[in-house]
């Protein structure tokens, strides 16, 4: 790590002006700002950018700096702490509850954005964070990264939200839920809490195909890693359902159906005001509003397909109360294996 910062420290002296080259997460842009710390050029002209479309320009020296979980840690909690003084707030050096350094996780909520310019945007949030404090969200209106800053903050939380009331998850034949949501930044590993709170007795995969990201939970242990492009695909494949599921998707399409207002198809008045709340991006993957969700179901009793549910329901409970029992299977190390664990239960 002192190498690294020596090596930056030497080539900045030399050229002027450095191409700081990071991965596009909170982690990649905090260790390179540790790094420049170290280096003692934190406030020099260096342009962070991200690793992928890294380009430097004439007149521009290139330094590659991996990510250091280590060092960002410690550049996180130093910026935490920082946040934390004079906030009225915090009571023996604490964060009250309900805040926990909500003000410091900007941090993260900014490294979501999948702007190219991320990492420039972050780079100057921490430098200036550090001098300013929690004053440093009032220099937005002089400052046009502390503003771009704010904007993807703005944005992280509002498609953070979305996704709490949107993704669908489905039970597998595994016994495994799955559900695939496409965000327009990478905010799963920002919910990924709220969904091991609410299904917490249970075994499911979350993944995001846009951001080759992952959320993995099983018997209480939570975990967010990177897909490979082949899982990706493979991941993307129609899977088999339960029983219970079908059961449960027809019931709540016919639920959804029996509360709708009139006037919210496409040729009608209401459908502007429904597109406007829900992006058609989001609508295509709900299950109430898929035409074949019930495929299969409408050409049967109503009747029969509630009392099937109640059947496959029992069912899956008794072979739940077994698979406790034995002890569920872990989290193995794909996503691929994860799903096709539920089977061997």
């Amino acid at each position: 790590m002192r190498e690294l910062a020596e090596r930056l420290g030497a080539l900045f002296r030399e050229m002027g002006v450095v191409c700081v080259a990071v991965d596009p997460t909170a982690e990649g842009v905090l260790t390179a700002t540790g790094l420049s710390y170290l280096a003692h050029c934190p406030r020099a002209p260096l342009r962070f950018v991200r690793r992928d479309l890294a380009q430097p320009a004439l007149g521009e020296a290139f330094f590659e700096v991996p990510t250091i979980e280590g060092l960002a840690k410690r550049v996180y909690r130093g910026f935490a702490s920082r946040f934390r003084e004079g906030c009225p707030r915090v009571r023996g050096g604490r964060c009250a509850p309900g805040c926990a350094s909500s003000c410091a996780r900007r941090v993260y909520t900014i490294a979501a954005s999948d702007d190219e310019a991320m990492p420039e945007v972050l780079h100057a949030f921490l430098v200036l964070g550090f001098e300013h404090g929690r004053g440093v969200r009032s220099l937005a209106a002089r400052d046009a990264r502390i503003a771009q800053a704010e904007a993807f903050h703005t944005f992280a939380v509002n498609e953070s939200e979305k996704a709490r009331q949107f993704v669908r998850f489905s039970e597998l034949s595994t016994g495994a839920f799955f559900a695939l949501y496409a965000p327009k930044a990478n905010v799963l590993p920002l919910v990924a809490g709220h969904f091991a709170r609410r299904m917490e007795g249970e075994r499911f995969l979350l993944a995001d195909p846009t951001h080759h990201v992952a959320v993995l939970f099983s018997e209480g242990r939570l975990v967010v890693g990177p897909l490979t492009p082949e899982e990706v695909a493979e991941l993307a494949r129609p899977h088999e359902l339960s029983d219970v599921e079908r059961s449960v998707r027809a019931l709540w399409k016919r639920f959804y159906d029996a509360l709708a207002l009139p006037g919210r198809g496409r040729l009608e008045r209401g459908y502007d005001l429904r597109a406007h709340f829900m992006p058609r991006r989001i609508a295509d993957g709900l299950i109430e509003l898929d035409p074949v969700t019930d495929e299969g179901f409408e050409a049967r009793a109503w009747e029969d397909a509630v009392a099937a549910g109640a059947r496959a329901a029992g069912a899956g409970a008794l072979a739940d109360a077994t698979a406790r029992e034995k002890g569920a299977p872990g989290i193995p190390g794909s996503a691929l294996g994860f799903l096709d664990g539920g089977a061997k239960g």
